[in-house]
């Protein structure tokens, strides 16, 4: 599949997509990116604290991991809610996307 820009056939590496699947397929995008910067946050904050406790043991790490990944979660909602229409999709020539 080639992609034809400024009448240069380039190679497309990602597949064409409607309108509406290239906006939430971008908002998926988008929302894996934040959850995972959450996580490494939130673990490592209770990394720190676990840590400064003293408590030194495997199934505290591993508690205190899938805490952070579970916390992160609406960590990751207030953000992409916050950002709201500051991410938009452009289609080649066209206007913004923004969800309703």
């Amino acid at each position: 599949m080639t992609c034809v820009k400024d009448g240069i056939a380039r190679p497309s590496y990602f597949p064409r997509v409607s309108r509406s699947q290239g906006t939430y397929a971008m908002g998926f995008v988008m929302m894996m990116a934040v959850h995972s910067l959450a996580t490494t946050v939130l673990m490592g904050i209770g990394l720190v604290a676990v840590l400064g406790a003293g408590l030194v043991d495997g199934y505290v790490f591993l508690a205190v991991i899938a805490l952070a990944f579970v916390a992160a979660l609406p960590v990751t909602w207030i953000v992409l809610r916050m950002l709201g229409g500051a991410v938009a999709i452009r289609d080649e020539g066209a206007a913004p996307l923004r969800r309703p």
